[in-house]
């Protein structure tokens, strides 16, 4: 499922013992209703369909003993199939995460946020915006299935250590171009979905510091006639960073060293590496504007990693000026889609 990271697609082999349990479970409360005796009808059932051959990892009758309540237990809840098939994935994935190294579990995690994977649910093909070509969705289904590596060793193209998300960082001509583009749009569909407020006047690209000629990206004002006032108003820039590369590896070996003594496990560990990463980039926005800010400039760093994880203060600045769950929701989307096209583009370049 999305929620751990799939593509959506549940696997019959994997999820039919849960709904064979479940609807043996149903049954047997059905039964009881009746006043029939239901452990002597699985009983039966099992013998049943042992004398048919059912092989014997197959015949869930036989398996309910541990899993399912006995008449004496009548006021134990029932578990749904989707109780039971969301806990066994969660087992699973927290196995799959123990098992991955460092580098390839932080990838994972980034691309799994939710705006990660929001692009799953828009896979449109028509349109300007939620617009993804064939070639790109493979590149970025190749992604997401932890396949993107194009070659064993070093590049071919660059002489680097080749590995799962080398294409962002490997050198090649269009690779600014993507970025830029990568960029704008999210910039735009930031501004549009903060304009749907007419209470906020919002403007790009405004100047954030006259003596250097310094811009922002964004500049949200109360409207003319209004009185709201908000602590988020104010100049924002957006930066969208690589959470993996030389640059981010100090501090997030800092921040795993302090997850670990808190022992709180592998996903919680793994993200707080990729806030650290995200918290560069904040800082470094903060040093870039620092003379505005001293002159008394109100400004925030938004910092969003290319695989779709929220830097905190961007997280905060959405719920805040973005009241509107719909409208922060199409946002999500549109930067999702901007981030894996972006990153389709990158692997392609790289392949080539």
């Amino acid at each position: 499922m999305s929620k751990f990271g799939g593509l959506g697609v549940l696997s019959h082999v994997e999820t039919r013992e849960h709904a064979y349990l479940a609807s043996i479970e149903t049954s047997r409360e059905i039964l009881k209703r009746s006043g029939l005796n239901s452990d002597n009808t699985v009983q039966e059932l099992g013998e049943q369909q042992a004398q048919a051959g059912v092989p014997e990892e197959r015949n869930f009758y036989r398996r309910l003993e541990p899993a399912m309540p006995t008449v004496a237990e009548e006021q134990q809840r029932v578990v749904s199939q989707k109780t039971r098939t969301m806990a066994d994935m969660q087992k699973k994935y927290d196995e799959f995460l123990e098992a991955l190294p460092p580098d390839i579990r932080l990838a994972f995690v980034d691309m799994t946020s939710r705006i990660g994977m929001a692009w799953l649910h828009a896979m449109s093909t028509n349109g300007k915006y939620r617009h993804l070509t064939d070639s790109q969705i493979t590149n970025a289904v190749n992604i997401q299935t932890l396949s993107s590596q194009v070659s064993e060793g070093l590049c071919p193209k660059c002489g680097e250590v080749d590995s799962l998300m080398h294409f962002e960082a490997c050198p090649n001509t269009s690779k600014q171009l993507i970025w830029n583009h990568r960029h704008n749009y999210v910039r735009d569909s930031t501004a549009a979905a903060l304009s749907k407020d007419k209470k906020k006047q919002v403007s790009k690209e405004p100047h954030i510091n006259h003596n250097n000629n310094q811009r922002g990206d964004i500049r949200v004002e109360v409207a003319a006639g209004e009185h709201e006032d908000n602590d988020y108003f104010g100049f924002v820039d957006i930066t969208v960073k690589a959470v993996l590369g030389v640059h981010t590896e100090q501090a997030r070996a800092d921040a795993r060293a302090a997850a670990e003594l808190l022992n709180h496990g592998k996903l919680k560990n793994t993200r707080a590496e990729i806030e650290a990463a995200l918290q560069l980039g904040a800082e470094a926005k903060r040093r870039t504007y620092r003379e505005a800010i001293a002159q008394g400039a109100r400004f925030r760093p938004l910092v969003i990693s290319s695989g779709g994880t929220l830097h905190k203060e961007f997280y905060e600045y959405l719920k805040a000026m973005i009241p509107d769950p719909q409208v922060r929701s199409n946002l999500c989307t549109d930067v999702s889609i901007a981030l894996v096209r972006a990153r389709a583009e990158l692997l392609s370049a790289r392949a080539r």
